[in-house]
């Protein structure tokens, strides 16, 4: 089987899963969810959805819960969005892309929105004017694109000729839903097959209900043809009121833990950005510390903070203490793109051998290194900060953090280096990360010495 090294997990859990609960969440509540759903690193998010209060009140409240979240770089949020009053809504409410729907079924279309498809198609090109005036691009969805509850099987020319009129209004891409859950792997290929040669420049993504446990092979199927998008909800949550018998989404949790389990990469944020040459120049310092004593991270800690990078997927860090790179180089190499590394060394020699290192190895742009003692560089550092590793002078930890704790968002993973060697040193920093909110904190014990990293919890 071959699959692509990482794929982007669109969450749709907060509009296609609550609309259709049968109680209203309150807005404070929706607001949580997707903060703690950005904290993860979620790259996307579709939040809610503009559409009429009358047709839709569980989403009355999209704008206040649009202006409420707390928005991390990296993730983009969107919204379903039915019509043209939608978008223009949508578009003030400052939402990263739109999205929209219709269905390849007439019968499907009729008892999901009450127009034709060639009606709908009227409507979405007003949306999509509206989206393109905005500057925000459009995204389509393309229900019951493997069969319908009504009509049973959509016949492949249908299909492609809703695709058709899609891209013609400029979607850049199209989602093939899965409505009744009924799809097998053969027949997802075999769509895929037709209709990717003849729309090349389109961005698919599939989103599947879980009917029939088959939403994951038929993730596989869609892989396996090039398919790197996928709609997913929290918890399984939503489904179509007008497919009986189908089952909510596929699981976020039970399809990111199966892509990790099979080795491919859930990219949380954008794309890990590490170069060829700054995969070079670390196995290079890894080969020379086993004959000279340089104090890098290294192997042992390097896998951790590689992991933990890539579950946090910071893009706004800070590193006390560089040396020569090492460090920067790593951590710089597995932020989303676009990530920014700023590096505080009080050695002037060092730092320029720390910033070229890290301009060498590809980072020139995304590693600032700042000449300077930390505890007075920090306080005129500005902007918000989700990554800190502390590596600089071990009785100062504390105050390192202290300095920039106002401005760490909800979520800043912090890893503190060589605590378990400077055990004593570091004392007053471990009491306060370990002393609960606003923190959670393990420590990993590497045998030779130990690393505290911990989360902020806001």
């Amino acid at each position: 089987m071959k699959l692509p090294k990482r794929v982007t997990v669109c969450e749709v859990g907060t509009r296609d899963g609550f609309q259709i609960e049968p109680d209203f969440i309150p807005t404070e509540r929706k607001i949580e969810a997707v903060n703690l759903l950005s904290a993860t690193g979620m790259p996307r998010i579709e939040v809610t959805s503009f559409v009429s209060p009358k047709a839709v009140p569980q989403l009355k409240d999209a704008e206040a819960v649009m202006a409420g979240i707390r928005r991390r770089p990296g993730t983009t949020y969107s919204a379903l969005v039915p019509n043209d009053k939608g978008a223009v809504r949508a578009v003030d409410a400052g939402v990263d892309d739109i999205h929209t729907v219709v269905s390849a079924s007439e019968s499907h279309n009729r008892a999901n929105v009450n127009m034709s498809i060639a009606e709908s198609i009227v409507k979405l090109k007003a949306t999509a004017a509206v989206a393109h005036r905005g500057g925000k691009p459009v995204y389509a969805g393309i229900s019951c694109s493997f069969g319908c509850p009504f009509e049973g099987e959509v016949p492949l020319a249908q299909l492609e000729s809703v695709v058709s009129r899609l891209a013609d209004l400029g979607a850049r891409g199209i989602g093939l839903a899965d409505t009744t859950g009924m799809a097998n792997p053969a027949q997802v290929t075999r769509i895929l097959e037709h209709l990717m040669p003849r729309f090349p420049k389109v961005e698919w993504t599939l989103h599947t209900h879980d009917t029939r446990a088959m939403a994951i092979p038929n993730i596989l199927a869609a892989m396996e043809m090039g398919v790197t998008n996928f709609d997913a909800s929290i918890g399984g949550l939503g489904g179509c009121p007008f497919a009986p018998g189908a089952s909510g989404n596929v699981c976020t949790e039970d399809l990111v833990h199966c892509l990790w389990a099979m080795g491919v990469e859930t990219a949380p944020g954008r794309p890990l950005s590490m170069t060829k040459r700054g995969e070079k120049m670390l196995r290079l310092m890894d080969r020379a510390v086993t004959e000279w004593h340089i104090p890098v991270i290294g192997k042992e800690k390097g896998r951790v903070i590689k992991r933990l990078l890539a579950k946090h997927a910071p893009s706004r860090g800070i590193e006390v203490g560089s040396l020569v790179g090492y460090s920067a180089i790593l951590i710089a190499g597995h932020m989303p793109r676009g990530g920014r590394l700023t590096c505080i060394e009080n050695n002037p020699y060092i730092a320029k051998f720390c910033q070229s290192n890290a301009n060498h190895a590809g980072f020139e742009g995304r590693v600032k290194v700042v000449v300077g003692d930390a505890l007075r560089v920090l306080p005129f550092l500005r902007g918000p900060v989700d990554f800190m590793l502390l590596d600089a002078r071990k009785e100062d930890y504390l105050d390192y953090l202290k300095a920039v704790e106002a401005r760490l968002l909800k979520g800043a993973l912090i890893i503190a280096d060589n605590t378990g060697i400077y055990r004593r040193d570091v004392k007053p920093y471990l009491s306060h990360v370990r002393g609960g909110a606003p923190y959670t904190s393990r420590e990993y014990d590497f045998g030779f010495d130990c690393m505290e990293v911990s989360v902020f919890k806001g």
